[in-house]
């Protein structure tokens, strides 16, 4: 409110701009979802363009806001560029942390959809965004509630990781009898994929602690602190190399018959 008054010459200055909003703490353990329950909501989306955003959350970890500010020059043969984010339809340079740009590993499997989907775009300048409007412009605030809502929720709930329950109710409105029809979500958000990645990095063990926060764009702590319980559980367990544990599930999805006894 008191950005907009600014905007609109009633205010010199917005006397709030240099107030942190607190955070608030953390009330139930991060979900790192497996790379099957990933494919398996890959697999009820309903694009080319649905799924390889699904797999850039998941396989990437950026944060949303960054993955829809992803341009073609991003890609890289190794690595994914963040060096902007999207803010309610405009691309703005900087990371959400305020760190430099980082360059994220591209896990092979990841590599292989996003050069398939470059070439399904077709020729496209280097600024063009992977993921747009019709139009080629950024997305808003409501294309990605709307995407939420309409195309990731259901493929969550398709995909056995979800409930969505449809309640009915009935208000009087105008001296009328009207009905009003309310959708109950229970499941993850695409922001949730994100830590898909942080636990494929923690079980393969070829990176440290550090390098994981810089992948990840957080700090040790924040990574020691939220990702404690999966660093515990994957203690003792056998290292499994990424690309392995992603390309293993993709195989099985393909041939259910050559699953091996214990999937990754």
């Amino acid at each position: 409110m008191l950005r907009e008054a600014v905007a609109w010459d009633r205010l010199r200055l917005n006397p709030v701009k240099q107030i942190r909003k607190p955070k608030a703490p953390r009330q139930l353990a991060i979900v790192a979802f497996s790379p099957a329950q990933v494919e398996a909501i890959r697999a009820e989306l309903p694009t080319l363009m649905d799924e390889v955003l699904a797999s850039v959350l998941a396989y990437a970890g950026p944060r949303p806001e960054e993955a829809l500010a992803f341009e073609v020059r991003h890609v890289g043969r190794a690595t994914l560029l963040v060096e902007q984010k999207l803010v309610d339809g405009e691309i703005v340079p900087g990371q959400k942390t305020g760190r430099p740009p980082r360059p994220i590993d591209l896990l092979g499997p990841l590599r292989q959809d996003l050069a398939e989907y470059l070439l399904a775009l077709g020729r496209r300048t280097p600024k063009a965004l992977l993921f747009a409007r019709p139009d080629g412009t950024p997305w808003r605030d409501h294309d990605y509630r709307n995407w939420r809502r309409r195309v990731f929720q259901p493929a969550a709930a398709r995909a056995g990781l979800a409930t969505l329950e449809r309640e009915t109710t009935y208000v009087e409105l105008d001296g009328k009898r009207r009905r009003r029809t309310r959708t109950k979500y229970d499941g993850p958000r695409p922001y949730d994929l994100r830590h898909a990645f942080a636990s494929l990095l923690i079980r393969d063990g070829s990176k440290s602690l550090t390098e994981i926060a810089e992948q990840l764009g957080n700090s040790v702590a924040t990574l020691s602190k939220d990702y404690a319980h999966v660093i515990a559980d994957m203690k003792g367990q056998p290292r499994v190399p990424t690309d392995v544990a992603i390309e293993q599930t993709r195989r099985t999805r393909a041939c259910p018959q050559d699953a091996p006894a214990e999937n990754v």
